[in-house]
């Protein structure tokens, strides 16, 4: 495994344009991972599944090291703003949570980042992580694959995917029809 953590480095480096701490921390934890499974580098895992818990440079760097996406449902974004991880794989039914013991700390540590990138290099991922195996639950709807579910909001009209709808007297009707959308048609 030697040159393994340089070489997806700058995978998430170039995939996300830089290298900073959030980078770095994901690609830590995805290295991890895919050696905790039995997995392959530089290629596509489908039996893998990655939740990020924050929406920022995490979630690039495991993208880029996962070879995952939104889009495969193989990796996603539950945004409770935590350097967090969870690691399912599908065909084992074992999952990994791990969690950014650094960002969880109060104590500004000083380092560059090229002391960090150092620091990462070298140490354990169970010295810079806590670790927990944890039991991931999934509506078959959010699993890789084809949709389940395909309805048409009786509202404006649009196809709604993988049950992502709610029925009002019967008829469907999408999310932002029935909770209120982040857009306003002019």
């Amino acid at each position: 495994m030697d040159g393994i953590f340089e070489e997806q480095l700058e995978k998430a480096k170039v995939f996300h344009g830089e290298i900073c701490g959030g980078v770095l921390t994901g690609t830590k934890m995805a290295i991890y991972a895919i050696e905790e499974f039995n997995l392959n580098f530089n290629e596509k895992n489908p039996e893998l599944i990655s939740i990020v818990e924050i929406d920022r440079c995490v979630y690039d760097a495991v993208q880029a090291i996962t070879q995952g996406s939104t889009g495969t449902k193989s990796v996603k974004l539950i945004d409770y703003g935590k350097f967090a991880i969870t690691f399912y794989n599908k065909e084992t039914g074992k999952a990994i949570r791990l969690t950014d013991v650094d960002a969880s700390s109060s104590n500004d540590t000083g380092e560059t980042i090229d002391e960090r990138i150092e620091r990462y290099k070298n140490t354990p991922a169970q010295e810079l992580f806590k670790i927990e195996n944890v039991n991931v639950y999934f509506d078959e709807n959010n699993l890789p694959g084809m949709p389940t579910i395909k309805k048409r909001c009786s509202v404006c009209n649009e196809v709604v995917l993988d049950n992502k709808h709610s029925l009002i007297n019967g008829k469907p009707i999408c999310q932002s029809c029935f909770k209120g959308s982040y857009y306003e048609i002019i």
